[in-house]
């Protein structure tokens, strides 16, 4: 007897039913107000839109602070015709980038791409920062460096030595770069740490005789972090840009620094901030934290 064969049956196929889109959630309002550390190119750009008649946004880090900005560049009059006055870029170093040859009374530039950059840049940018040298040579060396308008500022041998190499070079070169931290630094940890002021103190007095309203202030780099503060106080409206060209330490290594408040808060005396990558300001957004109190997130100090 035959046997029949079944005959498969397929089940309806089904289509999936599209799930419904979600409903868009409105941002929450953050009710802190925050001010952006961004890069310090940032301060070049707006810099360069000021003398285009542009209007920059005036960012802030550091404290807050409800000053009104700096009054617009003076205008002169030349023969009748109304000329407004070109704003300068003053950069603040903690060295100038030279060798003096005490015997030909001559000044080798570095060859570097920044020492190059700043001499091409003359009748925009004027340059301060540290000269070690003897008493009696001070005088040829300030005319030769005036004609391309860089400004030295001299110390005696010991606050020289002591601020640069001791302080700066030494022992927070090693603490940012998460080397031990030398013993012999250490012991002088004072003393050290008021030289430094004492020299920042006097790049200071120098960038404060030069600047005019209209001008912008940019501080490089770690043997400067008190600066930004201290040109504050001296003239509050100057707008004050820092950029710190080495790794900015975690904030468990940063807080080993017995004079750690005291150089944050001088940092913080900038109107904006640069790293070089967004990790050392989140460190440095993290110390401000955890050594002032204050309120941070990964780009913004308030």
């Amino acid at each position: 007897v035959p046997v029949p064969v079944p005959v498969p049956v397929r089940a309806p196929v089904r289509e999936p039913v599209p799930a419904p889109a979600p409903a868009p959630q409105k941002p929450r309002a953050s009710t802190v107000p925050h001010i952006p550390v961004r890069p310090a190119l940032a301060l070049a750009q707006e810099h360069s839109m000021a003398q285009q008649g542009g209007h920059p946004h005036a960012a802030r880090s550091g404290r807050l602070n409800d000053a009104p900005g700096p009054p617009p560049p003076e205008t002169k009059r030349l023969n009748g015709a109304a000329k407004e006055a070109t704003p300068r870029i003053i950069v603040a170093t903690g060295c100038l980038p030279i060798q003096i040859n005490t015997e030909k009374k001559k000044i080798d530039y570095a060859e570097g791409g920044v020492a190059r950059a700043l001499r091409e840049l003359e009748g925009v940018v004027e340059l301060v920062g540290y000269v070690s040298c003897r008493p009696q040579d001070r005088g040829w060396i300030s005319e030769e460096l005036a004609k391309i308008k860089w400004h030295p500022v001299y110390l005696s041998k010991e606050d020289g030595d002591t601020y640069y190499e001791d302080f700066s070079n030494n022992l927070l070169y090693s603490v940012f770069h998460y080397m031990p931290l030398p013993m012999a630094s250490a012991d002088n940890m004072q003393d050290a740490f008021e030289c430094y002021e004492r020299a920042n103190r006097a790049v200071a007095r120098v960038v404060r005789s030069l600047w005019e309203p209209g001008d912008l202030v940019w501080v490089h780099d770690y043997p400067l972090l008190l600066l930004p503060a201290m040109l504050k106080k001296l003239a509050p409206s100057m707008r004050v840009g820092y950029f710190l060209h080495i790794p900015f330490p975690s904030s468990e290594i940063y807080r080993i620094l017995p004079v750690r408040s005291e150089l944050l808060n001088g940092v913080l005396g900038a109107d904006l901030i640069g790293f070089q990558i967004h990790e050392y300001a989140r460190h440095f957004a993290s110390s401000c934290v955890r050594v002032l109190g204050v309120h941070a997130s990964d780009d913004r100090v308030v």
